[in-house]
């Protein structure tokens, strides 16, 4: 690595750390408190020294849903992939179809969700858009089912070295601490894990 990316590099890194107070970074390996709801500082510092020191950061998710949480989640793997040249997924989740059943579906069950649909494609649309800088080395991906559950199973087949998300969605919940989504995922996925708030 040349002595200038480098340098570009730890700039950005000096950027995301000194912002520490706005992000929470988990790790499969180490101790999580849901109590406290974060890590110690030295697990943070790790992470932040094993990039600079050069480790690559190839593959981010980021699990979308149109909340402000999640605009400021996309606006942080934009930085990240910008300085090292990750490729990005953005992940749009359809819960809409675990609350019915698709065999007998009624009239407005039908029109809600084809609203639904219209709604992720207007989200990963959006998000497009906001990476149009990288669109190279982005991709979009559509799923169904629950939420947590199918980012978390996504995450894990798909082996991503990170995953960025909000630490809440688009209900404005503070379920975090208490078994939310991002929780969830924070526990479960075998990528380290930037949640933003």
């Amino acid at each position: 690595m040349t002595m200038r990316a480098r340098n570009s590099i730890q700039s950005s890194l000096n950027f995301l750390f000194s912002s520490f107070q706005n992000i929470q970074l988990f790790f499969t390996q180490s101790i999580y408190d849901p109590v406290i709801g974060g890590i110690l500082l030295t697990e943070a510092q790790r992470c932040y020294n094993s990039i600079a020191g050069g480790d690559v950061m190839n593959r981010i998710l980021v699990p979308i849903d149109g909340s402000r949480c999640s605009q400021m989640a996309m606006e942080k793997a934009k930085e990240m992939a910008v300085a090292f040249g990750s490729s990005v997924v953005l992940l749009h989740v359809n819960d809409f179809y675990q609350h019915v059943s698709v065999f007998k579906m009624t009239d407005v069950e039908q029109m809600f969700m084809a609203q639904f649909d219209q709604l992720s494609k207007d989200i990963l649309e959006d998000g497009k858009a906001f990476f149009s800088e990288i669109a190279d080395r982005l991709e979009t991906v559509q799923l169904e089912g629950n939420v947590a559950n199918r980012i978390i199973e996504y995450a894990n087949d798909n082996k991503f070295d990170m995953v960025i998300m909000g630490s809440r969605g688009k209900t404005g919940s503070l379920k975090f601490l208490v078994g939310g989504v991002a929780h969830k995922v924070a526990l479960n996925v075998e990528a380290s894990i930037l949640l933003v708030r």
